[in-house]
């Protein structure tokens, strides 16, 4: 296994994280050298080396609320979302994605205890008669 986002060998918080909270995320390759690269949803793309650390490269940062897509890159290979939503090394970018919420929401009160439907009408029989 190269990087597993739904480990926490590899990725310290699973699925959404709360902003300011440090987040390590580690990758297991025999490289000399790993590059972190993240984009926040319509702001540039930022890259952080990671540090070799026995069979790892690791790096541990924090992040403002917001969208965010990351891979690493390893000499001139991707290491991004393969199969089965595990990290797989390839010449293309295919990048994870990690939600960051505002550390501060809480559901409004009126939604507590609340059923709430989505019902998408274009799912439903359509007919031209």
């Amino acid at each position: 296994m190269i990087y597993n986002p739904l480990s926490k060998d590899y990725k310290s918080i699973i699925g959404a994280v709360p902003s300011n909270t440090n987040i390590k995320f580690r990758v297991k390759i025999n490289f000399d050298s790993v590059i972190f690269a993240v984009q926040k949803d319509g702001e540039e793309l930022c890259y952080y080396p990671m540090k070799k650390n026995n069979d790892f490269f690791e790096i541990e940062l924090d992040f403002s609320s917001g969208l965010y897509f990351y891979y690493f890159i390893c000499d001139n290979k991707f290491i991004s979302l393969g199969g089965d939503y595990v990290g797989e090394l390839s010449d293309s970018v295919n990048p994870f994605q990690l939600s960051v919420y505002d550390i501060d929401y809480t559901v409004p009160k009126f939604l507590s205890g609340g059923i709430i439907y989505q019902i998408f009408h274009d799912r439903f029989y359509y007919s031209n008669d």
